[in-house]
């Protein structure tokens, strides 16, 4: 019986078998591949297209602050630049005054509305980037949410 059993496996039919099973296995993983890479692409596909709409979110986001006058009041366009400025006025005007002499204490008190001045553009310039830095964790905040509302792939194992 065990030589029956012996040749029985060894013949053509389980080899033929065998071959048939291998092909269907592999042809069950090729599809299974195929699904999980036309998955993979089509979510590469959403995650482009959530990517667009948020540059465009973006984009309209800055023309609207661009063109709000409130934001655009409260933005001065080359801050620094009038900082700077008035602090060569000042220097000037202690200069010219002076003639080349150590300033007196009257002459710097002429500089103080420049100082206060100063503070204030840098104080609103201070306030803009902190808005301008919550706009962008805002962004930031959707697209990791965008990412985070792609469920996992799940096992095929």
């Amino acid at each position: 019986m065990a030589d029956l059993n012996q040749q029985n496996l060894d013949g053509v039919d389980n080899a033929n078998e065998l071959t048939q099973l291998v092909q269907n296995m592999l042809n069950q993983m090729q599809q299974r591949f195929q699904n999980m890479s036309d998955n993979i692409v089509s979510r590469i596909d959403d995650m482009g297209k959530r990517i667009d709409e948020l540059e465009a979110s973006i984009a309209d986001l800055v023309n609207e602050a661009q063109n709000d006058p409130d934001v655009a009041n409260n933005q001065r366009p080359g801050a620094g630049a009038i900082a700077n400025q008035n602090l060569i006025d000042c220097y000037e005007h202690v200069k010219s005054q002076s003639n080349g002499q150590k300033p007196d204490a009257n002459l710097l008190q002429k500089c103080e509305p420049f100082k206060r001045e100063i503070q204030e553009v840098l104080i609103s310039d201070r306030l803009v980037m902190s808005e301008l830095i919550k706009q962008r964790l805002i962004i930031l905040k959707r697209i990791s949410h965008t990412f985070k509302a792609v469920p996992a792939e799940p096992s095929l194992y």
